[in-house]
């Protein structure tokens, strides 16, 4: 056991520290630059909230495992090793050996999470008051000084913020160690085992989550006591103006080649998922073929992956609009009523952030697996799972839409003997509109891509398209799995666009 939690205290930490790395100087370049590509960077972050999180472990394989394409051309032109074989074992297949074990994860971790960093930090890049940094300017600090001395600081709660969803995301994650691991073992992979192998432990699982939990938890808590004491107030409600900082041009020409490189590499990857569906083996006949997809939808919506992608689209459905009405609902608590418990609660929606979905899953195994309240397997366990773990976004967003409405107004249709249920719907739901919209569309897609949660909550009638998608990798029909990954990418898109189109502008990532 010890050396599983050590595993996964170095993945993680690795992970959140290489997340948010890299989430800064995206951050930086995207808000900073002066080079038209920046522009791209917004297909950059859509496509993580768009992808379930073990696609891009799929990918990988596909690429750089023992028949990936990549890694066969590196072996041609750098030598039998390749980039990932070590020497002495050509032709021998070791499961330490390729893309799998540690290496594997953390790039696939890093590759699915650093968009999500990106997010939380540009937009505190952005808020930063601009006349700050010609404050610095003005006396005489150079652009390296000003990005050093007054950015870098005034950035640390987004960045503590990214390091903190990396740890957590990284620790929770099990698709990816469960494609990737190898011998690598982490804690979600063994909470995993002893409840869908051979094992059957209950307890031992239950044990596994405690100690997950409390991992999180320790660094949740250390984020929030360094951040607790300390002031970061740029917007003072004072009018300012002033031109934002360029980047130093040596930094913006090497950031410019290394987004060059990782979005080419981006690219690559959602480019094998999508050709992988349509070539008879990968990495030995690609011959394209629809024998995959016609596995999937071709027999009938009573199989094949009909019934799991119907019960997604039912679950998430159904978890969606939920979601956003009671994430509204108590951020309106939370924002307009002053009581006893308010804080309690308050921190409660955060520290929702702070528990893993392997966590939540076994927590809910525990609880509603017997009599009185037997749950597991059921479409309700399953719509509860995704309603909780989606809550916090929508209760963050609407407590920020609430707070940038002023109280006069609904303090001025009570004065007109309106009631608090007509204030509601008169004044604040067509204020609260896009916002409503935005929670409920980002439920939508998180509850159609998650999985660490319900693969431990769904059974053979309540399958749902992630679950399905992992049991045929265990089962070595990558191809199938594949198809299915690019077909749910496809839907997603399809919806964010739709959303996007509806609310006329791009809302959806702005929930992150």
């Amino acid at each position: 056991i010890g050396r599983v939690v050590l595993n996964t205290l170095l993945l993680a930490i690795s992970v959140g520290a290489a997340t948010t790395l890299l989430g800064l100087l995206f951050a930086l370049y995207s808000v900073r630059a002066t080079s038209p590509l920046r522009h791209l960077m917004r297909v950059f972050y859509i496509l993580p909230i768009i992808t379930p999180p073990f696609v891009v472990g799929m990918s990988l394989i596909l690429l750089f495992g023992r028949a990936g394409v990549l890694n066969d051309v590196l072996m041609y032109f750098i030598g039998s090793g390749g980039l990932f074989i070590p020497e002495g074992v050509e032709g021998i297949f070791e499961r330490s050996g390729y893309i799998y074990g540690f290496k594997g994860i953390f790039l696939a971790q890093v590759l699915s999470l650093t968009p999500v960093s990106y997010m939380v930090i540009v937009g505190m890049l952005t808020a930063i008051n601009p006349a700050m940094e010609e404050a610095s300017l003005t006396m005489r600090g150079s652009r390296w000084i000003t990005l050093k001395k007054v950015t870098l600081p005034l950035l640390a709660p987004g960045l503590a913020n990214a390091f903190l969803l990396g740890v957590i995301s990284s620790a929770a994650d099990f698709g990816n160690p469960l494609v990737l691991g190898g011998e690598y073992d982490v804690l979600s992979t063994e909470i995993y085992f002893s409840i869908a192998g051979a094992q059957l432990d209950f307890a031992k699982a239950a044990a596994l989550g405690i100690l997950l939990l409390v991992l999180s938890l320790t660094i949740f808590l250390i984020q929030k006591k360094y951040l607790g004491k300390k002031s970061f107030v740029t917007v003072t409600g004072i009018q300012t103006s002033g031109n934002v900082t360029p980047l130093p041009s040596r930094l913006q020409g090497y950031l410019t080649v290394f987004v060059c490189g990782w979005l080419l590499l981006i690219g690559i990857l959602y480019v094998s998922i999508f050709l992988g569906g349509f070539v008879k083996q990968w990495g030995a006949d690609y011959t394209l073929t629809l024998m995959h997809h016609k596995e999937l939808w071709a027999n009938g919506f009573s199989s094949g992956g009909w019934p799991s992608f119907f019960n997604s689209l039912i679950f998430s459905f159904a978890a969606a609009p939920l979601t956003a009405i009671l994430g509204l609902l108590i951020a309106y608590i939370l924002v307009r009523k002053r009581f006893v418990g308010h804080g309690v609660i308050d921190f409660g929606t955060v520290l929702i952030f702070a528990v893993p979905g392997t966590v939540t899953g076994i927590a809910y195994i525990m609880a509603f697996n017997t009599a009185p309240i037997e749950l597991t397997g059921t479409a309700i366990i399953l719509v509860i799972t995704m309603i909780i773990r989606a809550m916090p976004v929508g209760i963050r967003g609407g407590m920020s839409a609430l707070s940038q409405i002023s109280p006069s107004l609904e303090e001025a249709s009570l004065l007109q003997r309106a009631g608090s249920f007509k204030t509601l719907r008169s004044v604040l739901l067509p204020l609260l509109r896009s916002t409503i919209i935005s929670s409920t569309a980002y439920s939508f897609i998180r509850s159609m891509t998650t999985v660490s949660a319900v693969i431990f909550l769904a059974s053979a009638g309540t399958n749902v398209a992630t679950t399905y998608i992992l049991s045929r990798v265990e089962s070595g029909d990558n191809g199938v799995a594949v198809a299915y990954g690019s077909v749910l990418i496809l839907t997603m898109l399809a919806f964010t666009l739709l959303v996007q189109a509806v609310t006329g502008r791009s809302r959806i990532e702005k929930q992150m």
